[in-house]
């Protein structure tokens, strides 16, 4: 994220590091059953399910009781929000609207669930450039270039 931060010159670094840390405090609020049935794979039921996509809006509460915290919370709150406007929080925003931090989170996650400890290659960016609508391609490509060095860094969609 400080990366990342620093390369795409964002005003605020500070506040995409601390979302960073802060992206899972809201699985506290998630009772132990559910977290391990959801980490296991295993399939919820509607209300579980409803639970989980709470999470964010459970973190957004937390980080906005912390003094000069609330675009972090913004961005805690909006880091499982597709690009297109879909997924959670379901609301109106979308694209730009979605906090740019936010739509970074996105990637790193996305990229942390196909790489795990691995460093993501052009391949995982050309993956997740195939999931229309999903992430920011515009922002997605320029992390891509500052991830991966090189000319091989460019998106293979």
């Amino acid at each position: 994220a400080k990366l990342v931060g620093a390369e795409l010159e964002l005003s605020q670094p500070w506040q995409l590091e601390i979302a960073a840390m802060l992206t899972p405090i809201g699985y506290a609020a998630l009772p132990p059953e559910i977290t391990t049935k959801w980490r296991a794979g295993e399939p919820l039921s509607a209300e579980e399910q409803k639970i989980v996509n709470a999470h964010p809006a459970a973190a957004k509460r937390l980080i906005t009781k912390i003094p000069r915290m609330t675009e972090v919370a913004e961005i805690v709150y909006y880091q499982d929000k597709w690009y297109n406007g879909t997924g959670y929080p379901e609301d109106d925003v979308k694209e730009e609207a979605i906090p740019q931090g936010a739509r970074i989170i996105k990637i790193f996650k996305a990229l942390n669930e196909l790489c795990g400890i691995e460093s993501p290659d052009v391949h995982a960016f050309a993956k997740l450039a195939g999931q229309l609508g999903k992430f920011d391609l515009e922002l997605l490509y320029r992390m891509q270039t500052c991830l991966i060095e090189g000319e091989s860094s460019k998106l293979e969609a």
